[in-house]
């Protein structure tokens, strides 16, 4: 029974090695440029960014604060 649960997970392994290559080839391969340009202006002034983080006693952070963003 254990041989037999053995090799329908390798058929199953297979089949989804399978379908995940199937998938995979259908992507597109080609790239494609966006026409035109146009000026990128800053949305939130000159306010630099801050971040402060927050760690505990064993090293991990547990908490990160970001400042200096805008509300919008």
């Amino acid at each position: 029974m254990k041989f037999l649960a053995n090799i329908l997970g390798l058929v199953l392994a297979e089949a989804a090695t399978f379908v995940a290559c199937g998938a995979a080839a259908s992507l597109a391969l080609s790239t494609q440029s966006l026409a035109g340009s146009a000026a990128v202006t800053a949305c939130g002034g000159l306010t630099p960014l801050t971040a402060t983080r927050n760690v505990d006693n064993a090293g991990n952070v547990t908490q990160v604060n970001v400042g200096g963003t805008s509300a919008a």
